[in-house]
């Protein structure tokens, strides 16, 4: 993705979180952790309600993704971007609309990425809980994948 405007408003929005949230947690980059927190926090969208349904909230992930976090100092570390793997996200995440016809990347696209890494943190957590990352991409677009 070159320019902000293939990301929908919804994504953007989550982006802009994920940052906030690694900043918080004193990470110097963002990471699938960070853009999973920042997914499930936005409970209006169809990502998050997915989420929801497999118990993951904001709320649930928050402890778990905390306790993995870097040992940064919160809100001192500046954020310096994407992590590889976050770099790898977003880079499926514009694959995964263009393969279902998409102008644009939704948030929805981005948890698809987020799924996708395996060997993000993110995914560990969902796999730690229970949860096969494929399975739940594969709901998140209703079975009918690329």
């Amino acid at each position: 993705m070159k320019k902000a405007e293939k990301l929908t408003a919804p994504a953007r929005k989550m982006l802009c979180d994920a940052f906030d949230i690694a900043a918080e947690l004193g990470a110097p980059f963002v990471d699938g952790s960070h853009l999973l927190l920042a997914v499930a926090a936005d409970e209006g969208i169809p990502a998050a309600k997915l989420l929801a349904e497999y118990g993951f909230t904001e709320q649930s992930l928050s402890e778990p993704i905390t306790a993995y976090a870097a040992n940064g100092t919160s809100g001192q570390t500046p954020v310096l971007g994407f992590s590889e793997s976050g770099r790898r996200i977003i880079a499926r995440a514009a694959l995964e609309a263009a393969k279902s016809g998409r102008a644009s990347v939704a948030a929805e696209h981005i948890l698809a990425g987020v799924l996708g890494e395996r060997g993000c943190s993110a995914a560990g957590l969902l796999k730690s809980c229970g949860t096969d990352p494929s399975e739940l991409a594969e709901e998140l677009f209703g079975g009918a994948r690329g």
